[in-house]
């Protein structure tokens, strides 16, 4: 009976960690844009991050700004702190998400010390191995490209294997290439013959709208003995 239910707890554990884990995205960048108002740099003013406890920067602004990028991931910890320096009215600076939204700004004259703190969220994306948001498969589907797209066949009104019609990647178009050959031979005296070789190639490369002529002539001549 004990032993029944020891293993009814056991499931019950299993079957709550397994429903309760959420399942994140991939990691994702996020963006320091540092700004200066007369184009000299912060002046020993600085920012630092803290990710999930590791130490990234100093970062600063240099001449009239500058964009720096750290990457954190899913219920990291992203602490920001400031430093003074000199000119202190001349310094601002934002903190951006992987979709280019402020998360925090400040300055000038930025308030100093630990300033900022926010739990890293990485919105789906099309790229990041993950059936996730809208998707009807692993980064395709819902706002992502259509499925069929990467499955390595020609099909759904495609131009081309994976490519063309409903696809955002437009397939590639093949240079034109057209030769002709012209070949003469009549009898050159008694012991050899005379060829005359022409030869032209037209290529036609469609992408840029141009194309080319080559032609090659030889008249070689061999000597046949009886």
């Amino acid at each position: 009976m004990m032993f029944r239910s020891l293993k009814k707890y056991i499931y019950l554990v299993l079957i709550n960690l397994f429903f309760s884990t959420p399942i994140f995205s991939q990691c994702c960048t996020f963006t320091l844009s540092m700004f200066d108002s007369f184009g000299d740099g912060w002046n020993g003013g600085s920012l630092s991050v803290t990710v999930g406890g590791t130490f990234f920067g100093p970062y600063s602004a240099s001449g009239a700004g500058t964009q720096s990028t750290f990457v954190a991931c899913p219920g990291d910890v992203i602490s920001l702190s400031y430093s003074s320096g000199t000119w202190e009215g001349e310094n601002t600076y934002s903190l951006l998400d992987p979709n280019g939204t402020v998360l925090f700004s400040d300055g000038p004259n930025p308030t100093t010390g630990s300033v900022f703190s926010t739990i890293a969220f990485c919105p789906p994306s099309c790229f990041d191995g993950i059936q996730n948001g809208n998707e009807t498969g692993i980064d395709c589907g819902g706002t992502c490209p259509p499925c069929h797209c990467s499955d390595g066949i020609q099909n759904n009104g495609e131009t081309g294997v994976d490519c063309g019609g409903p696809c955002p990647n437009s397939c590639p178009v093949p240079c034109n290439v057209d030769a002709s050959y012209s070949i003469v031979s009549g009898a050159g005296g008694a012991y050899g013959n005379n060829v005359s070789y022409n030869q032209t190639i037209s290529i036609t490369n469609p992408n840029l709208n141009s194309s080319n002529d080559f032609i090659f002539t030889s008249v070689p001549t061999t000597a046949l003995s009886a």
